[in-house]
C-alpha cells in the first residue's frame, strides 16, 4: 500500500493512498481539527480524473467542518473519497483504508 502526503493550503493533512491488490484508489482530506477530532465520511463514486477526485474530497471535507460548526459540535471536518471504477476488490479495499 502506498500513502503519499499532498500539500494542499488550508487544510491540515491530505493523503492519496493507492493499494494495487484491491483497486484502492482514495484521498483522504483533513481540513480543520481546532475544536475536536474531524468527523466525516466515506464517498465512493466514478472519477473522471485524480483532480476531481481531490477537489470532491476537499470540498466535502470543508462542508463537514462547516457542518459541525452549525450543530454546536466540538469537531472539525473531514472525508475519504474512494474512485469506484479502479475498484477490484471492495471489501478489501475498505479493510486497507481503515489501517
Amino acid at each position: 500500500m502506498l500513502g503519499i502526503d499532498v500539500k494542499v493550503d488550508g487544510y491540515e493533512r491530505v493523503i492519496h493512498i493507492e493499494h494495487e491488490e484491491s483497486g484502492l484508489d482514495a484521498f483522504i482530506a483533513i481540513h480543520n481539527t481546532k475544536l475536536g477530532s474531524a468527523i466525516g465520511g466515506i464517498r465512493c463514486h466514478n472519477y473522471d480524473s485524480p483532480e476531481a477526485q481531490l477537489k470532491d474530497a476537499l470540498r466535502l471535507s470543508e462542508g463537514m467542518t462547516l457542518k459541525t460548526a452549525a450543530a454546536g459540535l466540538k469537531h472539525g471536518g473531514g472525508k475519504a473519497v474512494i474512485n469506484k471504477s479502479k475498484l477490484k476488490d471492495r471489501r478489501l479495499a475498505y479493510q486497507m483504508l481503515g489501517l
